[in-house]
């Protein structure tokens, strides 16, 4: 619950501080019966889910403070007329709520535009290598660095140094402790996934989609609106979620996330 409420906290800062790289998208969930057997994730609640669904999201909107366009129940008709595909199934209604996309390359790019603009020197294709550390107090006072170009290595000398690293902020960590006795603690708890890129034609310009599916049925079918595909996935083991999600022209397959340990360079292909 806490997760999900500093999760909404986060996307209200970013559709107010980049609304030009941010948008609400519309996330439909079709329900083809009232009960779902087996339940998804293995908890019979989950079975009541289509009964549950918009009373959950009211709650999921109450979670923002109503910040977010509100969710709402679209009729058997008009889900089919959006969504073609669901014209096989017998459609009980779907549920709609919303969340945010946002395009980080764009936000990394126009924090480092407006950090110059600003006075700040910016590179690309330079690497840390190792801290420099004032002898007598131990504390970081600059960077070694690498120029990737060229090969060539240099002093940065500065008064604070913040390890920006995302998920590898641990592997910048070590370098601080690196030749001492001190211990680093992990400070991230790492996760990973695979995600897919197909052509934008898998997916409408409108739609985005999630499959819900367990080990012997698939259980439901959640679309962002604008899907036009249908696609499930099925795990002897466990219930899993698979996305199809329209991302400028492309279409995005992301998995869902698995915890893993902190990441280093070595660990990505």
């Amino acid at each position: 619950m806490n997760m999900v409420f500093n999760c909404h906290q986060e996307r209200r800062y970013m559709m107010e501080k980049q609304e030009h790289l941010c948008n609400w998208i519309p996330i439909a969930i079709p329900f083809d019966r009232w009960h779902v057997s087996p339940p998804p994730f293995g908890h019979w609640l989950y079975g009541f889910f289509p009964i549950l669904a918009p009373f959950v999201l009211k709650f999921y909107d109450a979670l923002s403070f109503f910040q977010c366009p509100l969710s709402f129940v679209m009729n058997s008709n008009k889900a089919k007329s959006t969504f073609p595909t669901l014209n096989e199934k017998d459609i009980k209604y779907c549920a709609v709520f919303y969340e945010a996309q946002h395009n980080d390359a764009r936000t990394n790019i126009a924090i480092a535009l407006s950090a110059a603009e600003h006075g700040a020197a910016i590179a690309n294709y330079v690497e840390m290598i190792q801290t420099i550390t004032d002898p007598t107090t131990g504390k970081v006072i600059g960077v070694q660095a690498l120029d990737r170009m060229t090969g060539r290595t240099f002093a940065i000398k500065a008064k604070r140094v913040v390890f920006a690293g995302g998920p590898f902020t641990d592997r910048l960590r070590e370098m601080e402790v690196l030749g001492s006795d001190n211990q680093m603690q992990p400070a991230v708890r790492g996760a990973h996934g695979t995600h897919i890129v197909l052509p934008g034609y898998f997916c409408s310009h409108e739609v985005s989609r999630t499959t819900t599916a367990t080990a012997t049925a698939t259980t439901t079918t959640t679309f962002v609106l604008n899907a036009t595909s249908h696609a499930s996935y099925h795990h002897p083991q466990a219930t899993l979620l698979l996305s199809f999600c329209r991302w400028g022209f492309w279409t995005i397959i992301p998995a869902t996330d698995a915890s893993c340990s902190s990441f280093h360079g070595k660990d990505i292909l």
